[in-house]
């Protein structure tokens, strides 16, 4: 079978290219920006961190979808790339847990009424009935269903709270990289005038492992989708 183009990858790179591009052409008109910008982070000590990931579990709780945030915190933290990184990561996984958590403990009956009429919620119930922490893996790896869905369908399912958050944290982990990565590349750019280079290596890695993951995530998924398929196609055993 001809593999498919990978469309959102190509538009990621686009993306991030336009703006490491567009940082070198304005870097001048921008510098005042960047500066207001790290002032204000910096005028919070450590204090700036954590407020972050305070808002970005709260605009994940009210089902915000997570790209702004999360470009938000790496443009906010540029100067200290692996301060972003490891704030976004937390936002994004704290995020996802507290969704998890209000879905199973809080909101459980009506999240799931309302989530059952959505054949995407169906499909993924099902199949982590069958394949419990490995549909978390593959979901958070491929856009089959959107974060902030996804964050409250997880509550409804089987797949225990702490496999759950490893697999999160883990697998989304990559593109969180890759989007953080590419953003402060794109303002260490600005800043020195010249390529970021430990940054754009990172940003490399981020995007190779990206990429590979998403292939067998893409694989192990029609696997798993195809076994469903046929194991409902099975008539019943007769009594």
């Amino acid at each position: 079978m001809r593999s498919r183009i990978p469309w959102r990858a190509i538009g990621l790179l686009v993306v991030v290219g336009l703006a490491i591009g567009l940082g070198f052409a304005f870097r001048q008109e921008l510098q005042p920006v960047l500066e207001w910008v790290q002032q204000t982070i910096q005028s919070m000590g450590p204090w700036g961190p954590l407020a972050y990931v305070l808002i970005y579990v709260l605009w994940t709780v009210a089902g915000f979808p997570g790209t702004p945030i999360t470009l938000v915190g790496a443009s906010a933290f540029a100067s200290s790339p692996w301060i972003a990184l490891a704030s976004v990561s937390a936002g994004s996984t704290l995020g996802a847990a507290a969704c998890f958590l209000i879905a199973r403990r809080f909101a459980r009956d009506s999240t799931r009424t309302w989530a059952m009429r959505r054949e995407a919620f169906a499909k993924l119930d099902r199949a982590t009935e069958t394949h419990g922490v490995w549909v978390v893996a593959i979901t958070r790896l491929l856009p089959i269903i959107p974060y902030n869905l996804l964050n409250y369908g997880f509550g409804l399912t089987r797949v225990g709270f702490w496999k759950y958050l490893l697999a999160t944290w883990v697998c989304m982990l990559p593109a969180t990289a890759f989007y953080v990565l590419g953003v402060t590349g794109a303002f260490g750019a600005i800043r020195q005038g010249a390529v970021p280079w430990p940054i754009v290596g990172g940003f490399a890695v981020a995007l190779i492992v990206m990429l590979t993951a998403a292939v067998v995530a893409k694989r192990s998924w029609n696997k798993m989708r195809g076994q469903a398929d046929l194991q409902a196609a099975k008539p019943d055993d007769p009594a």
